[in-house]
């Protein structure tokens, strides 16, 4: 027997067969029934905990999040720290991967970013994932960060994730 891919599960209507992330049980989206994280379920000492980002929006194949930026998030010239974006960008796509898939594991395979501004402390950067391809077996999303007191673009990546389809029981 073929099981139905994630976009026909979508487009009928259906969900996962997977069970939630443990913990994360009750936290589903009520619209599309398919999001396993809710941005209460951060844990404080995680990185994305230690780093201040915080998860705002997310449907079924976009996430938003946004990060304060502090001293933590800067390199010795007082500017956000050039992998911090790539984390930023990661984790909301991330969040963008998984609401998309719907029960299926993922794994970042590439990160590819073009910075084209920059931030320093005060500013909060708005981080904006989207699913551009959702096949079989990748996820690709793009993720703008933008600097929310002008809009202002300060980078531009691109994500790709492995889909981890879980084997028979």
């Amino acid at each position: 027997m073929v099981s139905a891919s994630a976009g026909a599960r979508r487009a009928s209507g259906q969900t996962s067969k997977r069970p939630a992330a443990p913990g994360t049980e009750g936290f589903l989206d009520r619209r599309t029934r398919r999001v396993p994280l809710s941005a209460d379920r951060i844990p404080a000492d995680c990185a994305l905990g230690q780093l201040d980002v915080r998860l705002t929006e997310i449907d079924d194949r976009r996430a938003v999040a946004v990060t304060s930026v502090s001293a933590r998030h800067l390199n010795q010239r007082g500017q956000v720290q050039g992998g911090m974006y790539g984390v930023l960008a990661d984790a909301v796509a991330g969040w963008a991967t998984e609401a998309f898939l719907g029960g299926d594991h993922y794994a970042t395979t590439a990160v590819n970013g073009q910075l084209v501004g920059s931030a320093s402390a005060g500013d909060v950067i708005r981080t904006e994932a989207e699913v551009t391809h959702g096949g079989r077996s990748t996820v690709v999303c793009t993720a703008r960060l933008r600097r929310e007191r002008d809009g202002k673009l300060v980078a531009l990546f691109t994500v790709q994730q492995l889909v981890l389809r879980a084997g028979p029981a």
